[in-house]
């Protein structure tokens, strides 16, 4: 499964992201390669030569120690192996409260697994083949056992995961660019309340909020939204999921970037329609993939074998905007989200996005916005984000 623009380390980051599990990538030795997590502090134990090999012979499966603890691996075709834990069956609660970072569904964790594996090989495995690969087969048991104990639970509290057909519909929308079907989708009735990933009713929400941003960053990019653009702004969401605590507005953040992201496609496909000069779409993932630096117009024009003028003018001529406007412009927008849901002080933010320096940034942006960052900051961050200093 080839995502354009879309890195192993980014696709593994969000995978930990939403599963709260550690994901470690090990060579043929054992020897640890990349350790993806971000939200563990957890050291990633030794893995024996026969425990690597049996991993490898296996390519994805699951791998139980004798500490009883078990790993998710899924081999590249480079024979490294991405371990994706320590887990816990869920049958287990005593040790599952012990150390909740080990709790998630399996059945998720499986379905984690064949996603990762076909994007690592571009080999498709369907979750019966997963059980009749190998050591697998042994592993069945549990996780049907987990999996009829999970649905009866979820059929006493009232616990139903959303339609996969009306999810399908929200993604198709995503993808077409659709606003008018994405709100159909959205207005369906839904019966019963989202499925649980966590002991912590919080954590449950924002990890099936995580999952739809996720899901809709890749239906962008398969629309025609350009990746570098699609990741920026999954950060921004995600950081704006991580940071909220009030269910209602995880809702309203998650809503709001499925809009985004159609709104986006919607408006790169008519820009395809319209027959724009090739020209735009490569200046613009150059904007995007220096947006952090100090961007020349002449280096951009350069790097695409065009003078600065005639660059200039068709930027100008087709998007009736200077590319130099449309820069800060840029720059402004990812800085409001700053300012809105992060920390940084307007030194940094400043630094982050290549100003030469705080009081140019600050002009640019009162210029952009009719307020200083200061302003900004007051009026529109969400207080509730932050602690008191």
């Amino acid at each position: 499964m080839e995502i354009p623009g879309l890195s192993e380390e980014k696709f593994c980051r969000y995978l930990e992201t939403i599963l709260n599990v550690p994901i470690v990538k090990v060579n043929q030795n054992g020897n640890v390669l990349i350790k993806y997590a971000e939200i563990h502090e957890s050291t990633c134990p030794d893995f024996s030569k026969e425990e690597i090999t049996n991993a490898i012979d296996l390519k994805i499966g699951i791998m139980k120690r004798d500490d009883d603890s078990l790993y998710g691996t899924v081999t590249d075709l480079d024979l490294n192996v991405f371990l994706i834990g320590p887990l816990r069956p869920m049958e287990n609660e005593r040790k599952l409260t012990q150390n909740r970072s080990y709790y998630c569904l399996f059945t998720t964790i499986i379905k984690t697994m064949l996603m990762l594996y076909e994007y690592l090989t571009g080999i498709e495995v369907s979750f019966i083949e997963f059980f009749q690969m190998g050591e697998n087969a042994k592993y069945r048991r549990i996780i049907e056992e987990h999996r009829t104990r999970y649905h009866f639970n979820q059929q006493e509290n009232g616990w139903i995961h959303n339609s996969y057909m009306q999810e399908k519909r929200e993604q198709n929308a995503i993808r077409e660019g659709d606003i008018k079907k994405l709100e159909s989708a959205l207005s369906e009735p839904v019966i019963g309340k989202l499925g649980v990933s966590s002991k912590n009713r919080i954590r449950s929400v924002k990890n099936n909020c995580l999952t739809v941003i996720v899901l809709s960053v890749r239906s962008a990019i398969e629309g025609g939204l350009d990746s570098e653009e699609a990741f920026r702004l999954s950060d921004i969401f995600m950081a704006q999921v991580e940071n909220q605590n009030d269910i209602e507005q995880l809702v309203r953040i998650t809503r709001n970037a499925e809009f985004e992201l159609t709104e986006l496609v919607a408006r790169r496909k008519k820009e395809k329609s319209a027959k724009i000069s090739p020209y735009i779409d490569k200046c613009k993932k150059y904007i995007y993939k220096h947006l952090h630096e100090r961007i020349s117009v002449a280096d951009m024009a350069d790097e695409m074998g065009l003078t600065e003028s005639y660059l200039s003018n068709v930027f100008r001529q087709e998007e009736n905007i200077t590319i130099t406007d449309y820069i800060m412009q840029l720059k402004i927008y990812y800085a409001q989200n700053l300012l809105t849901y992060s920390e940084y002080n307007y030194d940094e933010i400043a630094y982050y996005f290549g100003f030469s320096s705080r009081s140019h940034f600050g002009s640019v942006f009162k210029k952009i916005t009719g307020l200083t960052p200061k302003q900004y900051r007051d009026q529109y961050r969400i207080k509730e984000f932050f602690k008191e200093s």
